[in-house]
């Protein structure tokens, strides 16, 4: 299992397009859990409603965390997205 944080500097969070693409990246690691969580409350990181529901706001501090076979490519790909956009 993997996992990083990243404090959230996008003004407006994670807002309907951030979640898509979000959600794209990980559905490209299907064998792998991939899970963002603003607090105590978590979502399935492929899930567009679900990262939505977690209402990420500028300031915010979300963990992302991957546990599967391609946790090591996924969290590539989404550290690198959360840096440039986030």
């Amino acid at each position: 299992m993997q996992q990083f944080l990243h404090p959230i500097l996008e003004p407006r969070g994670i807002h309907l397009l951030c979640a898509g693409r979000i959600a794209k990246i990980a559905k490209l690691y299907a064998d792998t859990a991939i899970t963002v969580t603003r607090g105590r409350q978590g979502a399935d990181a492929a899930n567009l409603l679900s990262l939505l529901k977690l209402k990420v706001r500028q300031g915010d501090l979300v963990v992302v965390t991957a546990d599967g076979p391609s946790e090591n490519a996924a969290m590539t790909a989404l550290q690198s997205y959360f840096e440039k956009h986030l």
